[in-house]
């Protein structure tokens, strides 16, 4: 993985179905609809005002992931945390 990436990069980047948990308080890039493609330097809380109601990506290991929720220190994939249960 590398250690940063330029712009250009970070717009040209893929789109990964797979969800992430996105940190609330550490400043990553994140996107939505209606600003640039290479997103903008936030925290999850900024990010969270910012987008309004419109879904939001996160930019982690190289591509753009949903966001499913937020609470982790550092973006980590869903599919560690959200797991579903049968009913008892």
């Amino acid at each position: 993985m590398k250690p940063y990436y330029l712009a250009s990069e970070r717009a040209a980047a893929p789109t990964s179905s797979m969800s992430y948990i996105a940190p609330v308080l550490t400043r990553m890039w994140f996107r939505w609809d209606g600003i640039r493609d290479s997103g903008y330097n936030r925290t999850g809380a900024e990010a969270v005002a910012e987008s309004g109601s419109k879904p939001v990506q996160v930019f982690a290991d190289g591509e753009w992931h949903p966001v499913a929720a937020y609470g982790t220190t550092c973006a980590q994939s869903a599919a560690n945390y959200l797991q579903e249960v049968d009913p008892a």
